[in-house]
């Protein structure tokens, strides 16, 4: 219900977004804390400079999504599949990346102090066929 939309400054905090579809759409320096993203479908999207602190970002689906320089400090991204995202400068501290797939994703820079990364998987996955049915059933083309 938020896809294709520019929410760029707005503020979402302790927001409950929780299956949202938020393709293409653009977060810039949006206020995000505490945020419930469970289970959202989150491609072409921008979160750059966002504050997502404290957010739960537990088995979200991303592609190609930006969080650069956004602060996730203490979110929960467990189980999350982020293919093709951009973490650069990113503050991950004490955030929760345990069995998260990370394919192709850049954390240049990014702070990953006390971060949990227990089994989380960085290799290409092996079956793209399933992750692009996940973005079609989304309405991605």
């Amino acid at each position: 219900f938020l896809a294709e939309s520019n929410l760029e400054l707005s503020s979402f905090s302790f927001a409950n977004l929780e299956k949202a579809n938020l393709n293409n759409s653009s977060f810039w320096r949006a206020n995000m804390v505490g945020v419930n993203l469970t289970d959202s479908i989150i491609t072409w999207a921008n979160f750059r400079e966002a504050d997502l602190l404290g957010a739960e970002l537990a088995g979200a689906t991303a592609f190609n999504t930006s969080f650069q320089n956004a602060i996730l400090h203490s979110s929960s991204l467990k189980g999350a599949n982020l293919q093709a995202c951009d973490f650069s400068n990113a503050d991950l501290t004490n955030a929760d990346l345990s069995e998260t797939q990370l394919a192709f994703i850049n954390l240049s820079y990014a702070n990953l102090t006390d971060a949990d990364l227990s089994n989380a998987d960085f290799s290409n996955p092996d079956d793209d066929d399933s992750f692009i049915s996940i973005l079609k059933s989304s309405g991605v083309p």
